[in-house]
């Protein structure tokens, strides 16, 4: 039930917040551990171009450079 109010159907993200987010959730609540880092890598190194291309895109554009 803790895990249905943190990933409600809406908030699926393919790289942010996916199904091995849940599944790392899932195992942290069962197991108390995550699961292995290397599962959710390239979704991870997604994000992170993601957070990237938001920033430059937040950022107002200067003609002068």
């Amino acid at each position: 039930d803790d895990l249905r109010e943190k990933f409600p159907g809406n908030s699926y993200h393919y790289m942010r917040k996916n199904c091995n987010s849940f599944s790392n959730a899932l195992a942290e609540a069962l197991l108390g551990e995550e699961i292995p880092g290397y599962i959710n890598r390239m979704a991870k190194i997604g994000s992170f171009f993601l957070d990237i291309d938001d920033f430059v895109r937040m950022r107002p554009y200067d003609s002068k450079y």
